[in-house]
């Protein structure tokens, strides 16, 4: 009976301890030094066998209970808050079956896991209380912390310390050798070793020195790009209720390690100003550090904006300033993106760095658009082009062949595109380019930024000269009769003996001499007459425009970056442009785009010219129109042409006029 008895009492002790567990757990943990869950090598406790024991126990099913907790106790998942909550739970077992003896042992690991436990003494018999008080007294000390700064983290024995707080009473901690590290963004680490006696109280001071300051940037105007120590960190930003123009902008910078400093506040069109610091703090007062308001002074720079063609609209960074021809333009100093667009594309784009106060000179002028085909890489740089960027290529891509092109997206308005290389071949200075004017396909030696752009007028001489047997090497067969030499009293049948002081022996000779002479400086020339004697005389060059057809010319380098440059200069009107957009139509001849050399040569003008002029552009049109089968447009073409003494090729070339004929005789036409 009194067996029995004792075990009632204890189980409704128990079941009184069971329904308030989860509260008195958390309480338990909000006294002890509690740490972030570790990494469990099982799958967790499941919460359903916690609820089985504590079901059992209210059943006063204790041995079941026990062996519950037992089998819990013996999985190695688990982690140390639900080995201590386990432990409790046993603890709670054996004191209701009244092994006192065992509670105690159960206190000790508990305790040894959770310092701050305590059971509730209103629920908790008074020898078993006396029990845990008695493990407490031998295993647990108190600590009492101080902290400065008082939000900094803790970290006890290498685990975050979550639970305490400057209001908290004493921390209870196992006794022994403990280390505790406090951490604050901008403080330096502090780290102390305490030693914590059982049933003692111990005491900690932890003061962090700091190692940064919080600053505060002011400036006028707003948005002001701030850097430290060249770095950029931020922007000034108008307060939440600042009104109008008026107070300062701010960017608060946290964290800014002691020691000097420099800072830069720039803004665009404004000049940029600097300030220098030797940052402290003060541990009396570690408030932020609020500097004197920057007030930026305004600045300016002009671009003097000239060239061709006339009407061209310019832009800078994007807005409009005008059309050419343009005067300075005011313009904020820094880097500018010059951009100028004419006949519905761009013809130019650069980058110009302009200082405050000066005054940078930008030349327009028409330039091809270049793009590179690749994967990466640039471009050489050219100042003979407008560098439109990279077009990405697939990994199949052969730039050697025509119809892989094809299969590219090209902006409308670029005029060639470089790849670099040929498949099957080594990289080095191996180049392609294609065309889209004249959809062609390229393989060249160099670099692309060896193509420069090309002369469409030479310098002429009127001069003809072969290698006779007779009369020997360098023989005048032609002369123009406009001709300087002409006029100097050069004859057909003379021979030419040196030009510009190098002594001549073939043909060959003078037409190099000739064609090295720029033409800008008199050239002097030794020939003997018929008659045996020698005369020297300082000819100057007629300078006008040349045709290169590459039906009948190898040209200088390839062929489609001469159209992307005779496509620009087409667009800028005179007889350069007349002679780009000529030249232009011959290439396209040259690969079978006979309708497009028909639009061309029809909006080519040259004026009244005595070398290459209207019968000039009669007579190639004529041929375009013929080749197409529009015999009665060529013939009418050609009869133009006849009726002239224009030439071909350049303004002392053969005359178109009896080729003309030739070609109405084919068509059975009347030149009449």
């Amino acid at each position: 009976m009194r067996l029995n008895r004792r075990i009632a009492v204890h189980g409704i002790v128990v079941i009184a301890l069971i329904a308030g567990a989860h509260a008195s757990a958390v309480a338990q943990q909000d006294e002890a030094p509690a740490v972030e869950p570790q990494p469990a090598s099982e799958p967790p406790v499941p919460r359903e066998l916690l609820d089985t024991i504590r079901h059992d126990m209210v059943e006063l099913r204790f041995e079941k209970a026990l062996a519950g907790i037992e089998a819990l106790l013996g999985n190695p998942g688990m982690n140390e808050d639900e080995r201590a909550e386990v432990l409790v739970l046993r603890g709670q077992t054996h004191v209701a079956f009244g092994d006192l003896s065992a509670a105690e042992q159960d206190y000790r690991e508990i305790l040894a896991l959770r310092p701050g436990y305590a059971p509730d003494s209103s629920l908790t018999p008074k020898k078993a209380m006396e029990r845990y008080e008695r493990v407490q007294r031998q295993l647990v000390g108190r600590l009492a912390l101080t902290l400065d700064p008082a939000d900094a983290s803790l970290l006890l024995d290498g685990r975050p310390l979550t639970s305490w707080s400057p209001s908290a009473a004493a921390l209870p901690l196992l006794a022994g050798t403990h280390r505790v590290v406090a951490r604050r963004a901008g403080y330096d680490d502090e780290q102390r070793t305490v030693e914590v006696v059982a049933d003692q109280e111990s005491t900690l001071d932890l003061q962090l020195m700091p190692n940064s300051r919080t600053v505060v940037i002011r400036s006028v105007p707003d948005d002001v790009e701030v850097t430290l120590d060249g770095v950029v960190v931020g922007r000034t930003v108008r307060p939440r209720g600042a009104f109008g123009d008026y107070g300062a902008s701010e960017l608060t910078l946290e964290h800014v390690s002691l020691g000097e400093h420099e800072f830069e506040l720039r803004k665009p069109c404004f000049r940029t100003a600097r300030m220098r610091d030797d940052l402290t703090v003060d541990l009396l007062d570690r408030s932020p550090k609020h500097y004197t308001t920057v007030t930026l002074d305004a600045a300016s720079a002009r671009l003097d904006l000239r060239g061709a063609p006339s009407g061209a609209a310019v832009t800078v960074d994007g807005a409009a300033v005008g059309s050419l021809p343009l005067g300075p333009v005011l313009v904020c100093p820094g880097d500018r993106e010059v951009e100028a667009r004419f006949a519905g594309r761009r013809i130019w784009i650069s980058q110009h760095q302009v200082e405050d106060g000066e005054t940078g000179l930008v030349q327009i002028s028409g330039r091809p658009n270049v793009a590179l085909a690749a994967s990466d890489g640039v471009l050489p740089r050219s100042d003979a082009w407008n560098d439109v960027g990279r077009i990405a290529v697939p990994r199949s891509f052969d730039p050697a062949r025509l119809e892989h092109w094809g299969r590219l997206d090209l902006p409308a308005d670029v005029d060639i595109v470089f790849a670099p290389g040929v498949r099957g071949n080594d990289v080095g200075d191996r180049w392609v380019s294609y065309s889209p004017i004249l959809d062609t396909v390229e393989t060249f030696e160099g670099s692309p930024a060896d193509l420069i752009r090309p002369a469409w007028s030479r310098a002429h001489w009127g001069i003809h000269v072969v290698d006779s047997r007779l009369s020997g090497a360098g023989v005048v067969v032609q002369l123009d009769r406009e001709s300087a030499a002409a006029h100097a009293g050069m004859r057909v049948g003379d021979r030419v003996l040196s030009v510009g002081g190098w002594e001549i022996s073939s043909a060959a000779d003078v037409r190099s001499a000739l064609r090295a002479a720029s033409g800008e400086q008199p050239l002097e020339v030794r020939w003997r007459e018929r008659g045996g004697a020698e005369r020297t005389a300082e000819l100057r060059a007629r300078i006008g425009p040349v045709l290169v057809d590459p039906r009948v010319d190898d040209g200088p380098g390839p062929w489609g970056p001469r159209a992307a440059w005779a496509r620009v200069d087409g667009l800028t009107g005179g007889e350069v442009s007349a002679t780009a957009k000529a030249n232009l139509a011959l290439m396209l001849s040259s690969v079978g785009r006979h309708d497009s050399a028909v639009g061309v040569w029809s909006s080519v003008s040259w004026g009244a010219r005595s070398g290459l002029g209207e019968g000039t552009i009669q007579y190639y049109l004529g041929r375009e129109l013929q080749s197409q089968g529009e015999e009665e447009a060529a013939a009418e073409a050609f009869r133009r042409a006849a009726e002239t003494k224009n030439r071909a090729f350049h303004d002392c070339g053969p005359a178109v006029g009896p080729a003309a004929r030739d070609h109405l005789a084919d068509l059975g036409v009347s030149p009449d």
